[in-house]
């Protein structure tokens, strides 16, 4: 086996160690400062709609009792 296939084994290895739980934490606030300005952006008008009538077509259907 070569050094580089043996360096990339083991590295494949490494892929399923467990993450430290403070490491978890930093990626964890990292992501949420990432996405946080996109979370909180307002859905567009049309998105909302089609929200709405996919809503009220479900809630019509839990009162028929169909699915």
């Amino acid at each position: 086996m070569t050094d580089r296939k043996a360096s990339a084994d083991n590295r494949r290895d490494d892929d399923d160690a467990p993450v430290p739980p403070a490491i978890e934490q930093q990626i964890n606030e990292n992501l949420q400062r990432l996405y946080r300005p996109t979370l909180e952006e307002d859905l567009p008008d049309r998105l909302k709609q089609l929200l709405a009538r996919l809503e009220d077509r479900e809630t019509v259907q839990d009162e028929d009792g169909s699915k």
